[in-house]
């Protein structure tokens, strides 16, 4: 990941650099500086974005993989929980999950707080790079 940062550096610094030349030798007007500042970011943030992309889908577990099952089974985690876990990797929020699963919140909230507690984690964020 680290060289793919220094390569994201990089592509700014390369661009950064035409910028200023492209404004030096074009007649220095309002559209022409708005135009090339524009230009500038585009390149950059769609390889970031590729990048984030990228990142965020290798390594999570699929709802259907073996592994994810090998590691729920690991820890005693019930079908239920699975289910949160599942809706959580999702994106889903307490309310969501409460909708789809029909329970009410404070059921989500117990399953949720033994999940960590199994884990032995603190937070959704504690899941996601765990289950990475």
């Amino acid at each position: 990941m680290r060289i793919k940062i220094k390569i994201f550096g990089l592509i700014y610094f390369i661009l950064f650099f035409l910028e200023t030349l492209v404004v030096d030798i074009l007649e220095y007007n309002y559209y022409t500086y708005t135009i090339t500042e524009f230009l500038m970011h585009l390149p950059p943030l769609y390889y970031l974005r590729f990048l984030l992309r990228n990142h965020f889908q290798k390594g999570v577990f699929k709802p259907g993989s073996l592994k994810i099952n090998e590691f729920l089974s690991r820890y005693n985690i019930s079908d239920r929980e699975k289910e949160i876990i599942l809706l959580m990797l999702d994106g889903k929020s307490n309310k969501e999950i409460e909708e789809e699963l029909y329970i009410s919140i404070k059921t989500v909230k117990t399953h949720i707080y033994n999940i960590y507690k199994k884990l032995d984690i603190s937070s959704r964020w504690h899941l996601f790079s765990l289950l990475k």
